[in-house]
């Protein structure tokens, strides 16, 4: 049996705005996808998401912390779930069972594919009470001033902490930052101008090739093991 591969981007901020990007060629550069899988992304993405989000935002509406995961399953064509896994799993036991249940709960009400259809979503759940309006001040606050120092272009190796690493970097003009880490997905990324807001564009929590304008800008690091983040702008 054939297998549609789909990977949908959602992002999730309880009781705030959802932000939904997709880069295709970035995140299909090692797969082949047909036509018709890029129409499935195109036309269904937006129902999908917003199904999951709304039957997330009633469960996760009074619960204060800040997630990032990655869910696989096979959606089939009677719109079963089959096969349901974490590419990613976040720090949160609790977090998990919520969400893997969301998804399951809801399975009738995705768009029903044409044959069994495989689809990922990124799903970051963001902690209101603290995190408001993408305003990160007082969660840089809380990290120790020797963690907030510049990151060069280059590799640097992160040990695991169960605080997140803040680091900055200034570019000389316009132009792309390019972010990854090595073992793949061993650290999530949150990109941020200098005034704290974050960076919108076509990136995944593990991966950031994004077009940037001349300026300063924080790079927040969470990492799950030692790893080796790799970094590139115009310095």
């Amino acid at each position: 049996m054939k297998y549609i591969s789909v990977l949908i981007l959602l992002s999730i901020i309880v009781n705030a705005n959802i932000v939904v990007k997709q880069n295709i060629k970035a995140l299909y550069k090692n797969t082949n996808i047909t036509e018709k899988e890029k129409e499935y992304i195109e036309f269904n993405q937006d129902i999908n998401i917003q199904i999951v989000k709304k039957e997330l935002e009633k469960r996760l509406k009074k619960i204060q912390t800040t997630e990032k995961v990655v869910v696989s399953f096979i959606l089939t064509k009677n719109r079963d779930i089959k096969n349901f896994k974490y590419l990613l799993k976040g720090d949160d036991p609790k977090i998990n069972r919520i969400i893997k249940n969301t998804i399951l709960s809801i399975s009738k009400r995705l768009v029903k594919p044409k044959q069994d259809t495989m689809i990922r979503f990124i799903i970051d759940v963001y902690d209101t009470e603290n995190i408001q309006n993408d305003d990160y001040d007082k969660k840089i606050n809380k990290i120790e001033k020797i963690e907030y120092e510049t990151i060069y272009p280059g590799t640097t190796r992160f040990d695991y902490s169960s605080k997140e690493y803040v680091r900055v970097f200034e570019t000389s003009e316009d132009g792309f930052v390019n972010i990854s880490a090595s073992p793949q997905m061993c650290a999530t990324f949150t990109l941020l101008t200098n005034k704290n807001q974050k960076v919108r564009g076509y990136m995944t929590p593990w991966y950031i090739n994004q077009n940037i304008l001349k300026g300063k800008y924080k790079l927040l690091i969470r990492v799950k093991k030692k790893c080796d983040v790799s970094i590139q702008y115009i310095q």
